[in-house]
C-alpha cells in the first residue's frame, strides 16, 4: 500500500519512496538561490520563433 505522500497513477508503476539523508552544500545552496532569486521564466515558443527568424536573417 502507497503512503499519502506517494501518489499513484492507473496504468503506471508505483516508484518506490526514496528516503535522502539531509545533507546540503555550497553548491546546493547556489543552486537554491538562483532557481528563487535569478531565474527568469520565458515563453519557449517565443524563443524559439526569435532563434528560428535569426537563422533566416543570417543565411540571406
Amino acid at each position: 500500500m502507497s503512503s499519502p505522500s506517494t501518489p499513484t497513477v492507473p496504468g503506471l508503476p508505483r516508484v518506490p519512496e526514496i528516503h535522502w539523508s539531509e545533507c546540503y552544500t555550497l553548491a546546493h545552496e547556489e543552486n537554491v538561490r538562483f532557481v528563487y532569486e535569478d531565474f527568469v521564466p520565458i515563453d519557449l515558443e517565443d524563443w524559439w520563433a526569435q532563434q528560428f527568424l535569426a537563422k533566416i536573417e543570417n543565411c540571406s
